[in-house]
């Protein structure tokens, strides 16, 4: 399970993605195919409309 210092220094999009990635994966799937699609959707957005929140304590 990853822990808050694994998102830590990431943007809130590259943090979702990761999410996404590791919770999406077939051998460690929590997410559906339908949430998976709208974090990478969120992500997108985020990026593309300049989101640099950075996860940091």
């Amino acid at each position: 399970m990853a822990t808050y210092e694994s998102y830590k220094g990431l943007t809130l999009p590259e943090a979702l993605l990761q999410l996404v990635e590791h919770h999406g994966n077939p051998q460690t799937r929590h997410l559906s195919q339908d949430e998976v699609t709208l974090l990478e959707r969120a992500a997108d957005w985020m990026d593309r409309n300049g989101c640099m929140v950075v996860v940091s304590p």
